[in-house]
């Protein structure tokens, strides 16, 4: 009797170090550079657009991320979680860290642009692996993925600024090579040949399209709500630098302050959600962005700035956890990898389309902060109206046929 190479039996730990480790590939990736953006732009863009363009440049991953990210299920399916991971991480080191000896901006952003694609696979297939855990740890793990997102956001900012300060804004491209410490986690935690689960489905399940439609309106919140959500790190800088705080060490340190705020709140989840209704969770994060955006535009100096951010991070702490857990509850095993790439397309498609909707809350005369303020008030109506309309008829059909629990939740 033969029994299965080792190999073939992913670690529990180690792929629940994978998906607390997912959602930090991403941030790192964003994060690395923003506390060098004022010093990016007075070399790189010296007109008018200077903060518009470095914010381009910034965000130049996204681009990758937001295509990339759907193939990590089909890709999976055909290379291996496992092959197809240590690729991903051998390359994105190499070409996250190349930043640090281009000198040409067009170089710089094909450069970026790929390690967006390798860090979509990565942290994809890493989240992915949240589908072979139970809801209540799965919903726990998301928390603390999101926590590990923050506290890697705060060493960026920490590092990268304390490097753009010391060698120079391109010396920050260092902090792309931590994937390499995550190959040996790699090779014990993920799969060869997919999911466990996937190895268990039907061909009928194997078959099945993917059910965009029971999860599209999450997908659709994930892109609306991650234009408030990056709105500290692309726009925060230059509001600081504007108010006085112009050293980048200084900005990465201030920067991380709401990140602190984002791993509390996130590292509690799993007890949040067992306890707090779906809708009331939703609420919480509308609120708290409502409350960020009022707190930021009229603030006049750094430190009511970084408050306001840090309140923000309340809502930020839950969103990512609530989405992902949500979304996982709403698609089969087998379609766990392309319902997370598609996840991480959308966070990112809500990053790529950020700086745009800042430039077009500017063209209105408003200053960017009170057009967010004005969104996030409509938003608060619109879940207040949906709420009471499916209170109204869940309160009507309850002769008829009692409501499921949590019908009107997301």
């Amino acid at each position: 009797m033969t029994s299965a190479p080792s190999t073939a039996i992913p670690s529990r730990v180690a792929a629940t170090i994978l998906v607390v480790a997912s959602t930090s590939f991403n941030s790192i990736t964003g994060d690395a550079l923003v506390s060098g953006m004022p010093i990016m732009a007075q070399e790189l863009a010296r007109g008018r657009d200077a903060a518009f363009l470095v914010q381009m440049i910034l965000v130049a991953p996204s681009i990758s991320i937001i295509l990339g990210a759907p193939l990590a299920g089909y890709l999976s399916h055909r290379i291996g979680v496992r092959k197809l991971m240590l690729l991903a991480a051998c390359v994105y080191a190499l070409v996250g860290g190349a930043g640090c000896l281009l000198s040409d901006s067009v170089a710089l952003v094909v450069s970026r642009v790929l390690l967006g694609l390798v860090s979509a696979l990565c942290g994809s297939l890493a989240i992915s692996l949240a589908a072979q855990f139970d809801a209540v740890r799965r919903a726990r793990l998301l928390g603390f993925a999101n926590a590990a997102a923050a506290t890697t956001a705060i060493l960026s900012f920490l590092a990268g600024g304390w490097l753009a300060h010391t060698f120079g804004w391109r010396s920050a491209s260092l902090l792309y090579l931590w994937p390499l410490l995550m190959l040996p986690v790699i090779w014990r935690g993920a799969p060869v040949r997919g999911h466990a689960p996937v190895a268990q489905a039907t061909e009928e399940t194997g078959r099945s399209s993917f059910p965009i439609g029971a999860v599209f309106h999450l997908y659709l919140a994930v892109i609306l709500i991650d234009v408030l959500v990056f709105s500290s790190m692309l726009e925060g800088p230059f509001l600081l630098s504007a108010r006085g705080m112009t050293d980048p060490s200084l900005i990465g340190v201030a920067l991380t302050a709401s990140s602190i705020v984002c791993i509390f709140i996130a590292s509690a989840y799993g007890w949040i959600d067992q306890r707090v209704s779906s809708a009331v969770q939703f609420l919480f994060i509308l609120l708290g962005y409502v409350t960020m955006c009022a707190i930021v535009a009229f603030a006049q100096t750094p430190t009511l700035t970084i408050i306001g951010f840090s309140i923000g991070s309340l809502g930020g702490g839950v969103l990512a956890p609530f989405l992902m857990s949500r979304l996982l509850r709403r698609v089969p095993a087998y379609h766990a990898a392309t319902a997370s790439g598609l996840f991480v397309s959308a966070t990112y498609l809500g990053l790529f389309v950020a700086p745009s909707v800042y430039q077009a809350i500017k063209a209105t005369g408003l200053p960017t902060f009170i057009g967010l303020l004005g969104c996030c008030v409509i938003a608060v109506i619109g879940w207040v109206i949906w709420f009471a309309s499916n209170a109204i008829k869940a309160r009507g059909a309850l002769p008829v046929a009692p409501v499921k629990a949590g019908a009107t939740g997301l």
